[in-house]
């Protein structure tokens, strides 16, 4: 899988709870493995968690500061 089609795919499998006929697919697995091994779509997803929560990435340091500090 690319990042580009990571990004496409991302509101498909971040819509929890996940039924197990979307996740547990090889779509899903891939999805899955991109996020563990690109760094950049790694930090990306950190970001879109953090918008989601209505923070701004900016306001700190990196973005791993931004997805702790703003979790629950």
């Amino acid at each position: 899988m690319n990042c580009s089609e990571y990004k496409r795919l991302y509101p498909k499998y971040t819509n929890f709870p996940l039924p197990k006929e979307v996740w547990d697919t090889p779509e899903g697995e891939a999805h899955t493995e991109h996020f563990c091994e690109c760094a950049a779509c790694h930090e990306w997803t950190l970001a879109k968690r953090v918008e989601k929560r209505g923070a701004k990435v900016e306001d700190f340091p990196c973005v791993h500061i931004a997805y702790h500090v703003t979790g629950k």
